[in-house]
């Protein structure tokens, strides 16, 4: 989860350190312009701000390949494409209670787990699901520069 980390570059060369010399390091990102349901209907009921909303992640698509090359001599890029359809309010509420997201905001935010179903219902039903194509990214880095012996 690199995309979480203000840092990515330190924690890509402590990665790659700490793999033998033959280690291989998977890591996934989503593409920038991936918009996530999850997070579109987490920003509408903590009212985040537009700054919050806009704000580029530290390891994406665009940015991993560059970053992983700072201590990988081998780099692959695979991009996939993902069409979803979401019908199940309670299978989405259930991702969304387990992340990092849903964690920091809950103390500050009274029900917000009810008003996070309450606004994916009122979405679903609207459109008869959330769609949409999620482009990410895996990359496979392999030869890390900095050998751990």
């Amino acid at each position: 989860m690199l995309y979480e980390l203000d840092d990515p570059i330190t924690a890509i060369r402590e990665l790659a350190r700490v793999l033998d010399g033959d280690g291989t390091l998977l890591a996934t990102a989503y593409a920038e312009t991936t918009t996530v349901p999850l997070v579109d209907i987490h920003d509408a009921v903590t009212n985040a701000t537009d700054h919050a909303r806009t704000t580029r992640s530290t390891f994406s698509l665009e940015t991993g390949e560059p970053a992983l090359r700072t201590a990988f001599d081998h780099v692959e890029v695979h991009v996939t494409d993902e069409t979803y359809a979401i019908t199940d309010v309670e299978e989405l509420l259930a991702v969304y209670t387990r992340t990092g997201r849903y964690e920091a905001a809950a103390p500050t935010h009274e029900r917000l787990a009810d008003r996070f179903r309450q606004e994916a219902s009122r979405r679903i039903a609207r459109d008869g699901a959330l769609t949409g194509t999620t482009r990410w990214t895996a990359f496979v880095a392999r030869s890390p520069r900095v050998r751990s012996r």
